[in-house]
């Protein structure tokens, strides 16, 4: 299972959509540049199976509902930067954007100063969130990505969308990437 393609497929389930919608994806945010395929056709070409670019999906499945709404806004959140109280704590935990953050998730690891992981959430005007709490209760303390085209929508908006993947529905896809990853690693090193 080396291709992103082949991921999608398997994984559709997880993601509570049909793999051709998740394909569909793929392409808006190749198109987008935000994924990166290799050309040409067959076997070792189109979009290969990285953490960073099952989080893009995954960002893109939370932040729209339709594919048209896959666009430079969901870019815009997944190149978003956290809204840390101390900048210091964003450069000692590598400078990562909400993408690379989701990507190390899906890997197994706990980004910046969680210590463990329980949600991801978007928050549609383009925020997002990756929480050890539950929404909304005493000891959620998410640590806050914000899409620099977020004021241009506006967070007085009078409706709040927030679209969320939480405990077992994360841990499943956690440990569904992390295999694939692995199966990824041991075909590379045979060849």
């Amino acid at each position: 299972m080396a291709g992103l393609k082949s991921y999608l497929q398997v994984s559709a389930p997880l993601f509570g959509l049909t793999p051709a919608a998740l394909y569909e994806r793929q392409r808006a945010l190749v198109a987008l540049h935000v994924i990166d395929a290799l050309g040409g056709r067959g076997p070792g070409s189109g979009a290969p199976l990285t953490s960073y670019n099952a989080a893009a999906i995954l960002i893109s499945v939370l932040a729209a509902d339709s594919l048209a709404e896959v666009d430079e806004r969901v870019v815009g959140l997944i190149n978003a930067k956290p809204r840390l109280t101390q900048r210091s704590e964003w450069v000692k935990a590598g400078r990562p954007t909400f993408g690379s953050a989701v990507a190390a998730v899906l890997e197994g690891d706990c980004p910046l100063p969680l210590r463990v992981v329980n949600s991801i959430r978007v928050k549609r005007c383009w925020l997002g969130q990756i929480s050890s709490g539950v929404l909304g209760m005493p000891g959620d303390q998410p640590v806050e990505f914000s899409s620099s085209n977020s004021s241009a929508r506006g967070y007085a908006d009078p409706i709040e969308l927030t679209a969320m993947i939480h405990t077992s529905k994360l841990e499943q896809l956690v440990r569904f990437t992390q295999g694939a990853l692995s199966q990824t690693k041991l075909e590379e090193d045979e060849q």
